[in-house]
């Protein structure tokens, strides 16, 4: 235990080492990129956690369209650091936890080659975390709220966790490679998690628990390991959106609102499935190769264009193993030779745990989404991939695997190419909004027309300003089929005070179509107010209404 103790305390120095190098580095480049401006930014993810702790749920009409019922759990500290640290400290601290990403991939791509010398380890390892960390999806949203690479941590570390046991060769007597059942709940539990933060994380769960079937060791003890990861998914899970899922059931009679409403048949939205379907491969040719066709700058997976080639590669080597191991059968047979059976269970467990997980989550992500920065975790996660399948071609004693891994994460990282989802330069405030005489808009109803992203500004104004957006996402005001949504912004609008009603839109979009909205609920604007409400991003416009058939000579201040 002596000898063991001086070695774990060095092992615990230099992972902190790294894993705080990984988080400064990462925090450097978020705040060297310039401040985040995306579409997401300015339409929820303030909101949304202004909306949680302002219990402004049921208060609003859903300013931020569709994303106003997502759950805030990640956006309440967003929200709160925004408020209250400058914004190059917001943007170094969330690039500064991003690059926990660096250190876990690090881990991983250490623990896939272990026959490697030492120096030539460390090397690989490197070279793959900054290979996975620059990826389009990955790089291009360091420093900013969208998330994708905020729940691969928790994706990544519950592989961690999972992994670090099943890729040794066996050493118990059982057979049993498997981690404690605290361990692999804690795994369960992070992947649930995750889950929990974005929904769209779910392509990661099922596989995971499917990968943990592939590992070969006993099947009481991968019946044990799956009921318990399994059950630390579902705590993971119920304790990140527990909670929302049943605020949004007591209010709206469905837990996921308004998504699957086509089941659960909410009375405040459409009974339909929303579904963003504008990124699915178009024919069977780019089904069954869409990752190669992201090796050209497009927008096939993507609102804004990008290229890169990280699941192509993870596509090619595997194809190439495959190709392989047809070969080594198909010699096999013609020369009436037995079949080499591998021995290394470690290591096989390694590979088949990964490549189950990662197959898997692909075929899932793009049956169900194919957008292309909901596969971030696995563009980071791609080099390890990529080394585990290497090895089952080349064996990595042979001096031609590092150096091809290099060659191959060197091409990954010089032909990227991210998306811009926008970013300005650093100042003094997060939106520097300006309104023009506050204490107009106390008590006041606001309608937001047009789908322009605007919520960012709502935390601007008094608390009692009530906002109803009546065009978004969410609400189509040319619906021939009303609900319950619907007669709650007529009930609001018919109950608002002249004098007190205003217009948000972008500067100069009032149109007539606008118009026929208002007049459809019995509204119509007038003269007595205009003012420009401006940003660090937008030039907006704040104009006053009144009920139609009113005249409003002296309007209440």
């Amino acid at each position: 235990m002596s000898k063991a103790n001086p070695a774990r305390k060095l092992l615990f120095s230099v992972d902190s080492a790294l894993l705080f190098i990984s988080a400064v580095s990462a925090g450097i480049l978020s705040v060297h990129l310039g401040q985040d401006c995306n579409w997401d930014l300015r339409n929820y993810h303030v909101y949304n956690g202004y909306s949680f702790l302002k219990n402004r749920l049921l208060f609003d009409v859903a300013p931020a369209q569709i994303q106003s019922f997502l759950n805030p759990v990640m956006h309440v500290p967003f929200y709160l650091a925004v408020k209250n640290l400058r914004p190059v400290a917001v943007g170094f601290l969330i690039g500064g936890i991003q690059g926990i990403n660096i250190w876990l991939v690090y881990k991983m791509a250490f623990l896939a080659a272990p026959e490697l010398p030492a120096l030539t380890r460390y090397f690989l390892s490197a070279a793959a975390a900054i290979t996975g960390f620059t990826g389009a999806a990955s790089i291009s949203e360091t420093g900013t709220a969208m998330g994708d690479n905020i729940i691969s941590i928790l994706i990544l570390a519950g592989l961690l966790l999972t992994v670090q046991p099943i890729q040794k060769p066996i050493t118990k007597r059982d057979g049993n490679v498997f981690p404690s059942w605290r361990i692999s709940f804690l795994a369960g539990m992070m992947m649930g998690a995750a889950a929990g933060l974005k929904l769209t994380a779910f392509i990661y769960l099922l596989p995971f628990l499917l990968a943990l079937l592939s590992v070969r060791t006993p099947l009481y003890a991968r019946a044990r390991n799956l009921f318990v990861s399994l059950s630390g998914a579902a705590s993971g899970f119920l304790l990140i959106s527990g909670y929302w899922m049943l605020v949004l059931w007591k209010h709206f009679k469905n837990p996921v609102f308004p998504f699957f409403n086509g089941f659960f048949k909410s009375g405040f939205y459409p009974v339909s499935d929303f579904a963003d379907k504008r990124f699915m491969p178009r024919n069977l040719l780019q089904s069954l190769f869409y990752p190669f066709y992201f090796s050209v700058r497009q927008t096939l997976a993507s609102e804004l264009p990008l290229k890169d080639m990280r699941l192509a590669m993870c596509y090619l080597v595997l194809l190439l193993f495959l190709s392989t191991e047809f070969y080594r059968l198909a010699k096999s047979r013609c020369l009436k030779m037995p079949v080499k059976i591998r021995t290394e269970t470690g290591p096989d467990n390694f590979f088949a745990f990964m490549a189950v997980f990662f197959i898997f989550s692909y075929i899932l992500w793009q049956k169900m989404f194919s957008i292309y920065r909901y596969a971030a975790a696995l563009e980071i996660l791609s080099p390890v991939f990529i080394l585990l399948t290497l090895k089952r071609i080349i064996p990595a004693k042979k001096v031609f695997y590092p150096i091809l891994s290099t060659i191959i994460f060197a091409y990954l990282v010089f032909n990227t190419s991210a998306p811009e989802w926008g970013r300005v330069p650093w100042s003094r405030d997060y939106f520097d909004v300006r309104i023009p005489d506050m204490k107009r808009f106390d008590d006041s109803t606001i309608i937001m027309l047009g789908y322009d992203p605007l919520s960012y500004i709502i935390p601007y104004f008094p608390e009692s300003a009530r906002f109803v957006r009546v065009q978004s996402t969410f609400v189509n005001p040319g619906s021939k089929n009303k609900n319950l949504t619907s007669a709650k912004i007529a009930r609001l609008l018919g109950e608002a005070r002249n004098g007190r009603i205003y217009l948000l839109t972008g500067k100069n979009c009032r149109t007539q179509a606008n118009e026929a909205i208002l007049r459809s609920y019995g509204l119509k604007p007038d003269n007595h107010f205009s003012a420009e409400v401006r940003t660090k991003f937008d030039e907006l416009e704040i104009s006053s209404a009144t009920h139609k058939g009113t005249l409003i000579k002296n309007p209440e201040r």
